[in-house]
């Protein structure tokens, strides 16, 4: 999945969509090994940095109030994105 197909799902989120989403997973195997562009996945998404071992954490605020971090990792030719939502 691309990373700006998930910018998308975020800033859908931030504006309401999905209000019973609890957590996503997403998990790709890159066939060339190439480093992903974290800045296309937060553009736009004002979110804060949060501190992290060995990953990037930043939080995010929908419009109901609840907030929601999304947990970025890349290690070689593995990358994840993992979105935790928060009541």
């Amino acid at each position: 999945m691309p990373l700006r197909d998930l910018n998308r799902f975020f800033k859908l989120w931030i504006k309401g969509s999905n209000p019973r989403l609890k957590q996503l997973f997403i998990s790709c195997d890159n066939v060339v090994p190439i480093a992903p562009d974290w800045n296309v996945l937060l553009k736009g998404l004002r979110a804060e940095e949060a501190e992290a071992n060995g990953s990037k954490k930043y939080i995010l605020m929908n419009c109901r109030g609840i907030s929601g971090q999304i947990e970025v990792e890349h290690l070689g030719v593995f990358a994840s994105v993992i979105f935790f939502v928060s009541n």
